[in-house]
């Protein structure tokens, strides 16, 4: 009987090693995915904002031009 258990030890161990492996190889790629899809985003949403920023700007300085200059 004492043999019993410590064959089940070692297969709870295995079992044990295994889910550990099984979950790292999981997880780290998938970490890694959402930390380049943030990165990425985060980027692109940034040029956007710059991007429509600069475009009312350049449509206000028309609106301003246009209203000011038959005034002058």
């Amino acid at each position: 009987m004492g043999e019993k258990k410590g064959l089940k030890r070692i297969k709870m161990t295995i079992k044990r090693k295994l889910l550990l492996t099984f979950l790292l190889l999981v997880i780290i790629p998938a970490i890694t995915i959402g930390g380049v899809s943030y990165l990425s985003a985060n980027k692109a949403i940034s040029n956007q904002i710059t991007y429509a920023a600069e475009a009312s700007v350049d449509l206000l300085n028309e609106y301003i031009d246009s209203t000011v200059e038959p005034k002058v």
